[in-house]
């Protein structure tokens, strides 16, 4: 095991592979700052304790074990060739621990495995980037994304598991449309709930996106916020399938372009039990040859400028068994 204090050498150079039983940097008053072409390996995790902060300049970490960020900040850039976060590892973040990310390259993609928490990412790189997670076990999120400094945070969802979200998240990569700068859940469930806040300001967002990819999103007593960009449910191929349900709560959609359910081909059900869908644009149910859009207004409220299908889908159906 490995333990980093206040009574070590702040400056960690690893040039080479190391896979210590543990990691722990517990550290309060020195700031460490890791760097090297090294990397840490096999099944230890690493554990950031103590109040100070620690910077990971490494980028060739493959260790099993969970990132767990108990206190204090853990400040991690990638570069564009990789993160110090290890992509198989868990990212664990305490109510006193911040993830502080930033990215050196547009659109550079930190990936990790399971996403959980109550802690806060402070994203404050000056380019827009995304954060990959997801497996089989899920997990629950009540922290805080927040982003300054220019540039913002994108997430994209992977996996079976469900993933609960309880806390306020602002996800704002606003770059130029790409297949990775678009917030996505693109397999398992994820549950917005606890009067938990999703923001997503001048990118899409999209459910179910890509081949072969199958995943559900259900507000239940959260708001899911969308603002000048789209909103798609099952998105980009004919094998690809997105649900949103509302239970309760809020979805809103405003400013520039449409929801589209079942978007660019692909099958998409909207089901509204309660709450309300406020939606300032057109509700479009089916798009393009393979498409298929479904409709399901069982209570709450739902409003739309016009609900239309868009270039022949395949299947365009609306079905009104309750709500406004």
């Amino acid at each position: 095991s490995v333990i980093f204090n206040d009574l070590g050498n702040s400056t960690v150079l690893l040039n080479t592979n190391v896979s210590p039983a543990s990691i722990v940097i517990s550290n309060n008053s020195q700031t460490y700052t890791f760097s090297g072409s090294g990397g840490v390996s096999g099944s230890t995790g690493l554990r950031k304790l103590g109040s100070g902060t620690a910077v990971l300049n490494l980028t060739n970490d493959t260790y099993l074990g969970a990132t767990a960020i108990s206190n204090g900040v853990l400040q991690v850039a990638n570069t564009g060739a990789g993160s110090t976060l290890s992509p198989s590892a868990d990212l664990i973040i305490g109510p006193n621990g911040t993830l502080q990310l930033s990215a050196q390259l547009a659109n550079a993609v930190t990936t990790v495995g399971e996403f959980t928490g109550s802690g806060i990412i402070d994203y404050n790189g000056g380019n827009n980037s995304i954060l990959a997670f997801g497996g089989t076990t899920g997990g629950t999120w009540n922290g805080t994304i927040q982003d300054h400094n220019a540039g913002g945070l994108s997430i994209t969802k992977n996996g079976s598991g469900t993933w609960v979200i309880g806390g306020t998240n602002y996800l704002n990569n606003g770059d130029f449309f790409n297949a990775v700068s678009q917030v996505q859940f693109n397999g398992g469930t994820t549950i917005i709930t606890n009067g938990a806040v999703v923001a997503v300001e001048a990118t899409e967002f999209w459910i179910g996106q890509g081949a072969g990819s199958s995943s559900s999103v259900i507000v239940a007593g959260g708001m899911l916020s969308v603002s000048n960009n789209w909103l798609a449910i099952g998105r980009g191929d004919a094998s690809a399938s997105g649900t949103l349900t509302v239970n309760s709560g809020t979805v809103q959609k405003s400013g520039n372009n449409n929801i589209v359910v079942g978007s660019t081909g692909a099958t998409g059900t909207l089901i509204v039990n309660g709450g309300q869908v406020l939606n300032s644009s057109d509700l479009v149910l089916g798009e393009n040859a393979t498409g298929n859009g479904t409709l399901l207004l069982n209570g709450g409220l739902l409003q739309a400028r016009v609900v239309r299908p868009n270039n022949a889908p395949v299947t365009s159906m609306a079905n009104f068994d309750g709500g406004t």
